[in-house]
């Protein structure tokens, strides 16, 4: 059987997005056009962002129609890329030797084993 990118785009504007009630197609979460080496299939879908959380069943939704509509011996391989930008991390985050939080009150204290970071640090 030869594959064609119309037949998977086709498979693929079968699956909902349940984020925007729309199929992947039209929600234009494809990238590019597929990437198809003889029974070989390489989508990329765009997610908004990194933390999205349909993201792991709309991938097998996706991987399920191409297998359904175009063939179960096609080996499909899906990467995902995201619109958002990654979050950058906050200051209390740096500190991540931190192994134990001291006391009840508002200031919180921690304890570091390195020494580079040895005594008391203040968040």
């Amino acid at each position: 059987m030869q594959l064609y990118p119309k037949l998977i785009t086709d498979a693929l504007a079968t699956v909902m997005y349940a984020g925007t009630k729309k199929n992947l197609i039209e929600s234009e979460m494809l990238a590019d056009q597929p990437k198809i080496d003889g029974m070989k299939v390489e989508v990329i879908l765009v997610f908004p962002k990194e933390t999205d959380p349909f993201m792991a069943s709309t991938i097998k939704a996706a991987e399920a129609a191409i297998h359904y509509h175009v063939s179960k011996d096609v080996e499909v391989t899906i990467k995902t890329e995201y619109k958002q930008a990654a979050r950058p991390v906050a200051r209390s985050e740096e500190y991540h030797c931190c192994q134990q939080w001291q006391g009840w009150s508002r200031k919180k204290y921690c304890f570091s084993k390195s020494r580079y970071l040895a005594g008391t640090i203040r968040i």
